[in-house]
């Protein structure tokens, strides 16, 4: 997740064109994916089994940390609207693209671990 962010990041400064939008855009994206990393401190929490629940609350607490600090950063800093907000959304979609297809590894795997020892009972 680490490297979905930074990626999320140079995205967010690309789609912004540099300068004070761009900085904001990066500070917004960057305390927004805090979130994602979530699912990984309560997975002993949730146990595998709702892992998948836990992916998605921390996939929505990080849309609405995004929309709220987008909305907070807009009216406090003045900064340009349209090249920050095109630099939210960039480097949002980088990172969304990047936990689904991630969180989808995982699952997998967690389903062929079950399968693997449903497999070895039944044997």
């Amino acid at each position: 997740m680490l490297g979905a962010t930074a990626l999320g990041a140079a995205a967010a400064w690309a789609a912004a064109g540099g300068g004070r939008a761009a900085e904001l855009a990066v500070v917004v994206l960057l305390t927004a994916s805090a979130a994602s990393f979530l699912p990984l401190v309560l997975l002993p929490v949730l146990g595998p089994a709702r892992w998948g629940f836990g992916v998605a609350a921390a996939s929505g607490v990080r849309t609405l940390l995004l929309l709220f600090g987008g909305l907070a950063v807009d009216i406090a800093a003045g900064a340009p609207r349209q090249p920050m907000w095109l630099g939210i959304l960039a480097g949002a979609g980088i990172v969304l693209v990047a936990e689904t297809a991630t969180a989808i590894l995982v699952l997998q795997r967690m389903e062929r671990a079950r399968l693997a020892l449903k497999g070895a009972a039944h044997a």
